[in-house]
């Protein structure tokens, strides 16, 4: 069966890994994994340069909206937590997940996004390689595949392009 974004039920049932990361559970556990070595501040700014926009900010209502109503992505960091696949700190892992889930991006951020992950990781306003080639191909698959969540397949087979939608209505695509 089809499950949410914000699903635990396979997380419990069938692995202790989540099986996507654009999906609530593989996006927790890939901040996990950055929680313990980076900032806010160094995410901010590396948010900045993937989308090439250099005037993101926090939107600080969204995130305190997103910390107070946020207790099944907290149940997602823990159950993680429990079963040893997240290594860091639930509370700073699910905060630094709020954050960034609460970036004031507009189409324009978006839009230069789907530049560099089209460019095969590179800027080409300037040059510089943000993201390896074979990341940017694991990226692209998994943007075909399951960005469009249930939708990915129908999108795949008349859209064609590899996208991620957003909880916004914001629409990443790289073709």
């Amino acid at each position: 069966g089809r499950d949410a974004f914000n699903s635990i039920l396979k997380l419990d049932t069938r692995s202790n890994l989540p099986f996507n990361p654009m999906i609530n559970a593989g996006a927790i556990q890939t901040v996990s994994q950055l929680a313990d070595n980076f900032s806010f501040e160094d995410m901010l700014g590396f948010a900045r340069d993937f989308c090439i926009d250099p005037d993101i900010t926090l939107d600080e209502d969204v995130y305190r909206s997103e910390s107070k109503t946020g207790d099944r992505n907290r149940a997602i960091s823990y159950l993680l937590k429990s079963k040893n696949v997240l290594q860091s700190d639930p509370e700073r892992t699910i905060d630094l997940y709020f954050k960034m889930c609460s970036l004031s991006v507009t189409a324009k951020s978006l839009a230069g996004l789907g530049i560099i992950i089209a460019n095969a990781g590179m800027n080409p306003f300037n040059g510089k390689h943000l993201i390896a080639p074979d990341y940017v191909r694991t990226i692209r698959s998994i943007m075909f595949t399951c960005g469009m969540y249930d939708f990915s397949g129908e999108y795949g087979v008349r859209v064609g392009v590899p996208s991620k939608s957003g909880v916004g209505g914001g629409l990443c695509c790289a073709a």
